[in-house]
């Protein structure tokens, strides 16, 4: 009903749908070993698939790419054999990682998880996982894998059993507060149920971030860096963030 949810989903729509296109190249090697996609940015102020825009602002397009594109990456597909996990390490070293992935609803109850201890070869592609006790019931469940290293994620996916428009999603009753200094100002954010497609904008300010739209597990937390030049309680004042669930 508002234009600006319009603008909002129609960059989701891009950002998602491009980004299927690079996971599915990346985790198709040797087959296929790289895209180019177009566009990276625009030369006059446009409305365009781009994914900056004239002015050096980051749409929804460039923060998936940069996920999509990471180094290490993990994704997840189905197909009448199950959920094929497949993993990707394109670094010129072995890589010592923990896998671990769950099955759960939106409002964070648990049905499977799995963790173990992998070894991931140098420039590597290779299924990691397969998960072949596929749900029936599939408008409110969410498959999260991850990839971490001491700790740190390095990659992690979101597979929905529905496209968006079937899931049943809920108020992720999402809370955020900001802190730090002028040189180092950390939002953090947390929800309480699955949020799709976290959006961090504050009207008329630098909106410069470490990540904006992504998605947030049930009960999870996450901080991001502002990148911006803006004033530590100018952000406070003005940075809102909204969720798929908030263009209901």
């Amino acid at each position: 009903e508002k234009f600006e949810d319009y603008v909002y989903i129609s960059q989701v729509l891009q950002a998602e749908g491009m980004g299927q296109a690079f996971f599915t190249h990346r985790i198709s090697q040797p087959f296929c070993m790289g895209t180019l996609y177009w566009q990276l940015n625009d030369c006059w102020p446009v409305t365009s698939w781009s994914g900056i825009d004239y002015y050096g602002r980051r749409k929804a397009l460039h923060y998936h790419v940069k996920r999509a594109f990471s180094p290490v990456l993990i994704r997840a597909f189905e197909d009448e054999n199950g959920l094929h996990v497949f993993a990707v390490n394109e670094n010129t070293d072995m890589l010592k990682a923990k896998f671990r992935w769950q099955l759960t609803d939106f409002n964070g109850k648990i049905f499977k998880e799995h963790e173990e201890n992998i070894e991931l070869l140098p420039q590597s592609n290779e299924r990691i996982y397969l998960f072949e006790d596929n749900p029936t019931s599939v408008e409110d469940l969410v498959f999260i894998a991850e990839i971490l290293s001491e700790d740190q994620v390095l990659s992690r996916t979101f597979y929905y059993f529905a496209p968006t428009k079937d899931m049943k999603l809920e108020d992720p009753g999402l809370h955020f507060d900001i802190e730090g200094t002028k040189d180092d100002i950390i939002i953090n954010i947390h929800v309480e149920k699955l949020a799709r497609q976290v959006f961090l904008e504050a009207n008329g300010c630098d909106n410069y971030y470490e990540d904006n739209f992504f998605d947030m597990g049930p009960g999870t937390r996450r901080k991001v860096k502002y990148l911006g030049s803006e004033d530590i309680e100018v952000l406070k004042e003005k940075l809102k963030i909204k969720t798929i669930y908030d263009t209901y």
